[in-house]
């Protein structure tokens, strides 16, 4: 039977967060220090200060001002190790905290590519987990082989949206996945990974992860697939990849749940490439569009619901273009479902039905689309929309649970 495994020491780990929320801090001044020099520099051209059309450094003693802050910056980073230690040892006492969690799952979901990048120890690796516990390869095997032999080899895999992790399931003191996988006799298995990065690199790493599972297996395996919001296009796109490298995985799935899922794209980010444009249109206030573009590829990818790499290759992320994604229709072979949510009477009365569920726009949820290759047919039986449920009471609504325990018992 697979069991909790016990507790370990997590000091390293969390000394490595600290190490890294240094690093940030560190680039995220000199950062903010080029902006503010480039805004000095503007302003200094238009008041007819004479300088290079096209240099966003400044010259004379205020350079010399700004090269030292970064200077400064610098250095002060490499003596930050003796009181980061000291701050270690308290935060070792509260090891995998869910707040700590939950800040780290925040900082990938906004800056997760460029951690990636820098190799910055906060940066998530892609792993399931079971009892609020990482599974390494073996744990992993032990999970697989229990549900064969308790479960009849189901599956339920959970995958969260943005910013969220495994923790952030619980919601109100529900858990969907755990409350379903108790009822219909599934193992309940979690998803964590970088929700910072582009959508299609997600979806790349969670099929070769699925296709591991059923390798893993040796024995015939049932899975279903419940998704919240960013989750359900990184399920989407793993599918897809799936299909391209003859993955055998698809096979194993039963049912895909979308809850809240973009499929369409997110007014928020949406509203995000207005402002790029808008900000970079005037001379004063060119450098502030760069704060604008502190926003990750998996948020930009949230524009038009990207799930494909060809979708966002050779263009930039924060260009000002249509939505010219390639159509991907829903899996044949998975009984595919979806649950849109829409926030209060107040919004409802103002006409303002493109809010959905706050986040995401109840068309966008449910697939529909005004040209007819990019609308997901969903099954009208599989489909749910329900009121006065904001993006995250999705995970806690009880009407929602029903109708999940009434589509997976099908």
């Amino acid at each position: 039977m697979f069991t909790k495994p016990k507790q370990e020491s997590n000091n390293k780990e969390d000394s490595n967060h600290l190490q890294g929320i240094n690093k940030l801090v560190i680039e995220a001044v000199i950062s903010v220090t080029d902006i503010v020099e480039s805004v000095h520099h503007r302003i200094n051209r238009v008041a007819g200060v004479k300088g290079h059309p096209a240099q966003e450094r400044t010259s004379g003693i205020t350079g010399v001002v700004y090269k030292g802050v970064r200077g400064i910056t610098a250095l002060v980073g490499n003596t930050l190790n003796i009181p980061l230690k000291v701050i270690g040892h308290t935060l070792a006492e509260y090891p995998n905290t869910p707040a700590l969690k939950a800040m780290r799952s925040a900082l990938n979901g906004v800056l997760g590519d460029y951690l990636h990048t820098q190799n910055n120890p906060l940066a998530i690796e892609m792993h399931l987990s079971a009892n609020n516990q990482k599974l390494c390869q073996q744990l992993l095997t032990e999970a697989i082989q229990d549900a064969i032999k308790n479960n009849d080899g189901k599956l339920l895999i959970m995958v969260h949206g943005l910013c969220m992790n495994d923790h952030q399931w619980s919601h109100k003191e529900h858990d969907h996945g755990e409350a379903l996988a108790k009822e219909l006799g599934h193992t309940p298995l979690y998803l964590n990974y970088n929700t910072g990065q582009h959508i299609s690199v997600n979806g790349q790493h969670f099929a070769e992860l699925l296709e591991s599972v059923v390798t893993q297996a040796q024995a015939p395996i049932r899975i279903s697939l419940l998704t919240h919001s960013m989750g359900g296009l990184v399920s989407r796109s793993a599918h897809q990849h799936a299909q391209s490298e003859q993955h055998q995985w698809p096979d194993s799935v039963d049912n895909m749940v979308f809850l809240g899922t973009p499929h369409h794209g997110a007014p928020l980010e949406k509203a995000g490439n207005w402002l790029d444009f808008l900000l970079a249109s005037h001379p004063y206030s060119t450098p502030f569009a760069k704060l604008i573009k502190v926003r990750s590829s998996g948020i930009t990818d949230l524009r038009h619901g990207n799930i494909s790499e060809q979708d966002w290759q050779q263009r930039g992320r924060f260009d000002f273009v249509a939505d010219n994604r390639q159509p991907v229709p829903l899996p044949e072979d998975i009984e595919c479902y979806a649950v849109a949510g829409s926030v209060g009477k107040e919004f409802r009365e103002r006409h303002l039905p493109f809010i959905g569920d706050g986040l995401v726009e109840i068309d966008s949820a449910l697939g529909r689309h005004n040209h007819k290759p990019h609308t997901l047919q969903f099954k009208p039986q599989n489909q749910l929309h329900v009121k006065d449920v904001d993006h995250l009471h999705l995970l806690s609504d009880q009407q929602v649970y029903e109708k999940l325990l009434q589509w997976l018992t099908e």
